[in-house]
């Protein structure tokens, strides 16, 4: 541009500054106006119809390649094209006809060929442009007008959608999420909710929600599951639910709710619901069908209290009568190699290691009534909290029973007689001692045993002088041991 003056070169890099301004303007107002109209597209396709994901993701990636054509052709392609300042200079005289051509005409001499035409007549050309040029207006050759009211009308479309996004804030979440492809429900009349399973024998531990509206079950082989789910909003006549592609409808209870069991369950199984407008198979519940720990080995080694007698004993019953103070030795063997084994005995987890040769044993004294259980879990993860039970019942030891014969409870007699005295001890397991005398005071009699008599008849008379009575009145006892621990 040497040919031409400071002034009118400094105009010319102004209108190529200028044509960037309207295409830019022209291109992202384009631009926001089909993103608006491709997401407006896609929620309401994925709102009245609710597409499975694989055609939610089909529906995205043909919006994202509508939006990026649309900023290639009216962005980014044009923008990347520098104009020539040929090009300028005639847009410029097109819509400015009083230049006659200057313009070009400095503009397509090429300063290097200055020898190959008239001087004179550059200068002419100069001289009426400088005349002429001051009066041009740059805004006329390009007109913004249509640039700003595309991109306003671009704005006001962006504008729009996100007053939506805000006024509806549920349905904004659940477009985005879904559109980022999770399983996520929309609004709808009647929603579908599972409620915790039950399952025989077993507690509810195995129950847990993997994801929004998934949820896993793990079940032993042979259980019986019963489901439920419970029906919010508008209640449908019937509910069904679908067992790896059946379909079975599910009974209808009270409050919404609907049941169905599933007797003695051998493989695993894909839970899925549908009731009323709530079609989109949800909620999922995977159910995990696992084999029971199982013990292939079981005794129990009773100790009763040496005082009692009793001889040790074996037995492979899981219900026992033993007397208190016994210690019982639990010997078991699991079936396998489980991942951990315990027991538990008062609501108290104690874990136990197999030896070598792969046996569990478990000692506790019996101090009353009670019950263990043996807890499992299997190199699968399956647990069985029951794999065995063993129950006892304490006996208690009594104290020595005394039955007084004879005499009567009230007896008179003369002071220089005798006094005959009749009575019977008894005991659960053996006397050790008896003594009879006046209360409080050293016995008269002292009975010894070896502490295996369990009953004995004893008859004494005893002398009446004035020594043994209290003005006239004359009182004994009786007292009876055995060998329990006191």
């Amino acid at each position: 541009m040497s040919n031409l003056p400071s002034s009118l070169s400094n105009a010319l890099r102004q209108l190529e500054k200028r044509w960037f301004q309207v295409l830019l303007g022209f291109g992202l107002g384009r631009f926001l106006r089909v993103l608006s109209l491709v997401l407006a597209a896609l929620f309401l396709i994925d709102w009245s119809f609710a597409p499975p994901w694989a055609a939610r993701l089909g529906l995205t990636l043909m919006g994202i390649a509508f939006c990026l054509r649309s900023l290639w052709r009216d962005s980014l392609r044009p923008l990347r094209r520098r104009p020539q300042p040929e090009q300028l200079a005639a847009q410029w005289e097109k819509s400015h006809p009083e230049l006659a051509g200057r313009v070009s005409t400095l503009v397509e001499l090429d300063p290097r060929t200055e020898g190959l035409h008239s001087s004179a007549l550059l200068e002419q050309v100069r001289s009426d442009l400088a005349t002429t040029a001051p009066g041009v207006q740059l805004a006329r050759a390009f007109p913004h007008q249509r640039a700003v009211t595309t991109f306003c009308l671009g704005l006001l479309f962006a504008g729009v959608l996100t007053g939506l996004g805000w006024a509806f804030p549920q349905e904004r979440s659940i477009f985005f999420a879904r559109l980022m492809g999770q399983n996520v429900s929309w609004p709808q009349q009647t929603t579908l909710a599972l409620l915790p399973p039950f399952v025989d024998g077993q507690d509810a531990e195995s129950f847990v929600e993997t994801k929004t509206q998934h949820w896993e079950l793990s079940v032993l082989e042979g259980s019986n599951v019963h489901l439920r789910v419970r029906a919010d909003g508008l209640v449908p006549d019937a509910v069904h639910a679908e067992l790896n592609g059946v379909q079975r409808s599910m009974r209808s209870l009270t409050g919404g709710t609907f049941a169905i069991r599933l007797p003695s369950l051998q493989e695993n199984q894909t839970v899925t619901f549908h009731g009323g407008d709530d079609q989109d198979d949800l909620p999922v519940l995977q159910i995990q069908v696992g084999r029971s720990p199982e013990l292939k080995a079981w005794s129990v080694a009773v100790t009763p209290p040496a005082y009692t007698g009793i001889p040790a004993f074996q037995s492979d019953q899981h219900e026992l009568n033993v007397p208190e103070g016994s210690t019982l030795t639990l010997t078991f063997e699991p079936l396998g190699r489980p991942a951990e084994i315990g027991i538990t005995e008062n609501e108290g987890y104690t874990p136990l290691t197999p030896n070598a040769q792969g046996a569990v044993s478990y000692s506790t004294v019996v101090e009353g009534h009670g019950e263990v259980a043996i807890h499992i879990v299997g190199q699968d993860g399956f647990a069985n909290p029951r794999a065995a039970q063993f129950l006892w019942k304490s006996i208690r030891d009594r104290p020595p029973r005394l039955e007084h014969l004879w005499p009567p409870r009230s007896w008179n007699a003369l002071v220089g007689g005798s006094l005959p005295i009749s009575f019977s001890l008894s005991d659960d397991y053996g006397l050790r001692r008896a003594q009879l005398g006046p209360l409080e005071k050293n016995p008269w009699n002292t009975w010894e045993w070896d502490g295996r008599k369990s009953s004995t008849l004893q008859t004494v008379r005893i002398p009446l002088d004035a020594s043994q009575t209290d003005l006239g009145r004359f009182q004994f006892e009786i007292q009876a041991f055995d060998d329990a621990p006191q």
